[in-house]
């Protein structure tokens, strides 16, 4: 195979018992109509395999900080991926006071930039907390391979609130 990543995925389906066609149901009333739904449930895995050294980087910009509604902080930003890999990994968002408290104040697990995306607009919400101003001091965000991997520091950056 070429160098590069192949992506798929497995489907598993339950599949309801069939019925001979033509084959009749008993009858109750014949004056009425009647209506049978059977649920189908099925799962997809999604399957993706590497060939070759990673040459993937990922950087965050565009970083905002946005109230809704004045009470809820929304983290915007954009994750810009290059190389030759898709990423994905966790998210942890630190507030760090002026004086330098740090309190954690949002975690996200699965974020992903697929090939042949080089960037995706994320956002979050972060966490109303006691002491927390959202318009003085820094944002510290630091994205990771998934804790059940080797961890690794993907990506790194501060955001200054204002």
């Amino acid at each position: 195979m070429e160098p590069g990543e192949y992506r798929s995925h497995i489907y598993f389906r339950a599949v309801p018992k069939a019925r001979a066609l033509g084959e009749n149901e008993l009858v109750r009333d014949t004056a009425s109509v009647t209506a049978r739904l059977v649920p189908v449930f099925g799962i997809t895995i999604p399957v993706i395999i590497r060939i070759g050294e990673p040459t993937t980087k990922v950087t965050m910009t565009d970083m905002s900080v946005e109230m809704v509604k004045d009470t809820l902080p929304k983290l915007k930003m954009t994750f810009n991926r290059a190389g030759n890999f898709s990423v994905y990994g966790d998210m942890i968002v630190t507030y760090v006071s002026k004086d330098g408290k740090e309190t954690k104040v949002a975690s996200v697990k699965g974020v992903a930039v697929y090939t042949p995306n080089l960037s995706r607009r994320f956002q979050c919400n972060l966490d109303r907390i006691p002491g927390v101003d959202y318009k003085s001091g820094k944002l510290h965000i630091v994205f990771t391979t998934p804790v059940d991997t080797k961890l690794q520091k993907l990506a790194e950056a501060d955001y200054i609130l204002k």
